[in-house]
């Protein structure tokens, strides 16, 4: 009889280990609190509309790249069509000073120091880096706290040679490699493109990434992409449960093998294995009872993603034939919370027809906030719902 595991929690990593639990002949059952599957990977149908707020590009979607296999493994990619953009995002300032950042990294290069003679070094900096990451293969066939001494070794000799310039890469932030350059629209520019205390190790991932057509955008967006993964998860045989949220991890001799239901149902198992967030895991669904102090340290002090906000239009225009993105310098920065934005980023999805009704345009845009504001605001549900309004407003 086949050993049973409980998987608490239906986005891509909990689809994915149901996968290969059923793939390694377990009887496998996910607990999801939500109705659908994705988690954080998912998109909004309204009205007609379908609003998304996760993928912007997928790694891995390219035959021979790291990633490739294990989302062939979980039949991520069955059905599923990718498209490779050649522009990831144009930027214009109220001057008329324009730049478009596109996948060919040579072309890239050869534009931004037409616009900024002064700048080449630095340029050439971010764009020889990014050549660079093109020809890395992350070794990805077990977690790193798996490794062996071997292992490690293996890696290292693997990514011996960009290891320089990978430590370079990672040694400066973005807002950092901004502000060495002498042009000011040019700096502006680039600390618009991602938050600023980001390594511009990210940004010159992004770029190669782009330019190795291993950047794919999932047609339907993202829920349609989760859902390729639930739909090869129940073709293996195993089952979902939406709406059940789990209150509890039931452990008996330091071993996991079950779990409470919100509703009171106890549900038994030989593992079980939680891909809800794992400070859900450690303090509610576990009690706090094995944390330590580094964990605790770990989730008091680790820099936190910048809070961002999403606003979601449907437009009565078609806007196919325009840039997939365009950050736009605003005439006075929009102020949410405590951090100011200089700039409005506009995304639209008119390259894919399933996301608007025909003739007419999806437009998303993320803002950046900070936490401590919205979590206070919510006390006052009128007040929050005003702010959301006035940001709307603004971006309308």
């Amino acid at each position: 009889m086949p050993k049973k595991l409980i998987i608490i929690g239906a986005g891509i990593a909990g689809l994915s280990a149901g996968c290969y639990g059923q793939i390694n002949g377990y009887d496998t059952e996910i607990y999801e609190m939500h109705s659908i599957p994705g988690g954080l990977c998912t998109s909004w149908h309204r009205k007609g509309y379908v609003f998304d707020g996760c993928i912007h590009w997928l790694m891995g979607v390219r035959p021979g790249t790291s990633f490739y296999k294990y989302w062939q493994e979980i039949g991520a990619l069955e059905g599923m069509r990718f498209l490779h953009h050649n522009l990831h995002l144009q930027i214009e300032d109220r001057e008329g000073h324009s730049i478009a950042l596109g996948a060919d990294i040579d072309e890239l290069e050869k534009n931004l120091i037409a616009l900024s003679p002064e700048d080449a070094e630095s340029i050439k900096k971010l764009t020889e880096g990014a050549r660079k990451l093109k020809t890395m293969k992350m070794p990805m066939d077990k977690p790193q706290d798996m490794y062996s001494l071997l292992d490690i070794f293996g890696m290292l000799r693997a990514m011996g040679p960009l290891m320089k310039d990978m430590v370079k890469l990672n040694a400066i932030s973005i807002g950092e490699f901004a502000s060495q350059l002498k042009s000011p629209f040019l700096r502006e520019a680039i600390m618009g493109i991602m938050p600023t205390e980001y390594p511009l190790m990210i940004y010159a991932m992004v770029l190669a990434t782009y330019s190795n057509q291993d950047a794919g955008w999932p047609m339907g967006g993202s829920l349609a992409f989760a859902r390729a993964i639930e739909k090869s998860y129940l073709k293996k045989g195993g089952k979902i449960r939406y709406n059940t949220r789990v209150e509890s991890i039931i452990v008996e001799d330091n071993k996991a093998v079950g779990v409470k239901l919100e509703n009171g149902e106890i549900k038994r198992a030989d593992f079980v294995l939680s891909a809800a967030d794992g400070h859900t895991t450690i303090y509610k669904m576990l009690g706090g009872r094995y944390k330590n102090e580094a964990i605790d340290k770990l989730y008091a002090e680790t820099l936190l993603a910048p809070t961002s906000v999403q606003v979601s239009l449907g437009v009565d225009c078609d806007l196919s034939k325009e840039p997939i993105a365009v950050s736009v310098k605003l005439e006075k920065p929009l102020k949410i919370g405590n951090v100011e934005n200089k700039y409005f980023n506009f995304r639209h999805y008119g390259y894919d027809p399933g996301m608007a009704p025909q003739g007419k345009s999806a437009v998303t845009s993320v803002l950046y906030s900070d936490y401590d504001y919205w979590a206070e605001l919510y006390k006052d549900q009128e007040a929050y719902k005003a702010e959301k309004q006035k940001i709307a407003d603004a971006f309308i």
